[in-house]
């Protein structure tokens, strides 16, 4: 699963693919690839993805509890 890598101090409410990759040490392909399989609820900002903090964290919790 994915794991922190680091975590900003005030992290804003939506953030992009390259944000969020960068915070789990991953490529923003992958996070696309995520997003395929359902693992992370994204929102389509004009060409963008954008990431609800809070949701993203819910989804983690979630991964975690169905393992």
């Amino acid at each position: 699963g994915l794991k922190l890598q680091f975590l900003p101090e005030q992290p804003s409410k939506l953030l992009s693919s390259k944000q969020l990759a960068q915070m789990f040490g991953v490529s923003p392909h992958t996070i696309s690839r995520l997003i395929k399989r359902g693992v992370l609820k994204g929102y389509m900002v004009g060409r963008h993805w954008r990431f609800n903090w809070p949701e993203v964290l819910e989804s983690l919790d979630k991964q975690k509890g169905d393992n």
